[in-house]
C-alpha cells in the first residue's frame, strides 16, 4: 500500500471514498510506469508525456494541442500551418483538455503555476510544488538505474544517461522496432546471456553505439566488507553517481546545465522504495542549491519494476557487464558473457577497460 493510500484510511474516509482513491493511485502508479519506459499506448499517456516534457503546456490549452500534435500528428499538423481538411482529423482539442484535467486534478501530475490553478478553482495547499513554478523549457536529463553486489566483493550501481530527452519516444520506438526485427520479446537480462543468444544483445549493443550522441553510461563500485546497512550504502552510492554524472555531463559540454533531472530506478519493493525515493529527492533537491546553483531542477524519482522497463533493463545489461569484467579477472574467459562484457566495456571505456575501479572511483563512459 503506498502513501496516498495509506492516507486515506486514516482520514475518515468511507469504503466507497478509499476504494475510489485506490483505484487513482493505481491508475497513477501505471501511467508513471508507462512513461518511465516512454511507452505511451494511448492519448491519455501521450497528454500525460507532453505535460512532463514541456512544463509550458501545463499552463495554456492551447500550446498543449499544438506542441501534441506537433510531436504525436506531425503529418496532420504539418510546419505549424494546419490544412482546414486536416482539422478534422486531428485529436480534438476538447479531448486534450480532459486527459490533461485529469492527470493535474486527479493524479495532482505535472501542474500549473499556482496563478493558473487558481483560475481553475483547483488550488489546495497541500499540492503546492516547488518546481511547478519553474516554467523555463530547459532541457531534460533522464537517468535509469540498477544496482547488484549484496553478496559479491563489490556493491555496484550502474546508470543509463539518456542525455536528448527529445530522443527518449524515438529511442523506444526504434527500440521497439529493433525488437520486431529480431524477433526478441523477452527481457533483456545479463543472467540469461549465453552462446544461442550473443548475437542478438551484440546486435543491441550496437543499436545502443548508433545512438551514442545521446546517451551514457555511468557506475559506482565500493567494496562490500566491513560494510553495515548495505541498502543505505547502495543509495549513497546512487547519489553520489547522480552528482557526479552531471558535474560530469556539464564539463565535457555534452549536456550542459541548466537542465531538468528525471530519475528512475530499479524496484527494490514498497518499503525500500519509499524510504530511497524520499531520501534521494531530499538530497537531490538540496544540491540543487547547494550545488549546482539552482541550474539543476529535480522532475521526480520514481521507482519501477524492471520487467516493464526497456531502459532500466538496458542498466542491468550494462552493470552486468563491468560485474562480470571485476570478478572475472577482467572478463579474460571464453562463456558468452565475457565476450558481451568486453564488449560493452570496450565501446563505453575503450580498449583501455576500466581505470581505478578498485579504488572506488566513479568511472565515466560514453559512447
Amino acid at each position: 500500500m503506498d502513501n496516498e493510500t495509506k492516507a486515506n484510511e486514516d482520514d475518515g474516509s468511507t469504503d466507497d471514498e478509499r476504494k475510489k482513491a485506490e483505484k487513482l493511485a493505481a491508475q497513477k502508479r501505471e501511467l508513471l510506469e508507462r512513461l518511465a519506459n516512454a511507452n505511451v499506448i494511448n492519448d491519455g499517456d501521450r497528454v500525460a508525456w507532453i505535460l512532463n516534457r514541456h512544463p509550458e503546456t501545463r499552463d495554456s490549452d492551447v500550446t498543449l494541442a499544438l506542441q501534441f500534435w506537433a510531436t504525436f500528428e506531425p503529418a496532420l499538423f504539418g510546419n505549424g500551418s494546419i490544412p482546414a481538411q486536416n482539422l478534422y482529423k486531428l485529436t480534438p482539442q476538447t479531448t486534450l483538455t480532459r486527459f490533461r484535467a485529469k492527470i493535474q486534478n486527479d493524479f495532482n501530475l505535472f501542474l500549473a503555476t499556482e496563478k493558473v490553478r487558481k483560475r481553475r478553482g483547483k488550488l489546495e495547499e497541500e499540492h503546492r510544488d516547488i518546481h511547478a513554478e519553474a516554467r523555463e523549457a530547459h532541457p531534460w536529463l533522464v537517468v535509469y538505474a540498477d544496482e547488484s553486489g549484496k553478496t559479491d566483493d563489490n556493491l555496484l550501481v550502474g546508470t543509463f544517461w539518456i542525455i536528448d530527452s527529445g530522443q527518449t519516444l524515438r529511442l523506444k520506438q526504434d527500440l521497439d522496432a529493433w525488437r520486431k526485427l529480431q524477433d526478441f520479446n523477452r527481457e533483456f537480462h545479463f543472467k540469461d546471456v549465453n552462446a544461442g543468444n550473443l548475437h542478438t544483445y551484440l546486435a543491441l549493443l550496437d543499436f545502443l553505439i548508433a545512438r551514442g550522441n545521446a546517451i551514457s553510461f555511468k557506475v559506482l563500485t565500493m567494496p562490500r566488507k566491513g560494510l553495515t546497512d548495505i541498502p543505505g550504502k547502495l543509495d549513497d552510492m546512487l547519489y553520489q553517481t547522480l552528482k557526479r554524472g552531471v558535474e560530469h555531463e556539464h564539463s565535457t559540454g555534452r549536456a550542459p546545465l541548466p537542465r531538468v533531472l528525471q530519475v528512475f530506478k530499479d524496484s527494490e519493493g514498497e518499503a525500500r522504495d519509499r524510504v530511497s525515493v524520499a531520501n534521494l529527492t531530499e538530497r537531490l533537491e538540496a544540491a540543487s542549491a547547494g550545488v549546482f546553483d539552482k541550474k539543476l531542477t529535480l522532475a521526480y524519482v520514481h521507482a519501477v519494476e524492471s520487467k516493464d522497463n526497456d531502459f532500466v533493463q538496458i542498466a542491468d545489461l550494462f552493470l552486468g557487464s563491468v560485474n562480470r569484467y571485476l570478478h572475472q579477472n577482467e572478463a579474460s574467459g571464453t562463456h558468452a558473457k565475457d565476450e558481451l562484457a568486453r564488449a560493452f566495456i570496450n565501446a563505453f571505456c575503450g580498449s583501455g577497460g576500466i581505470n581505478g575501479i578498485e579504488n572506488d572511483m566513479v568511472t565515466f563512459g560514453e559512447f
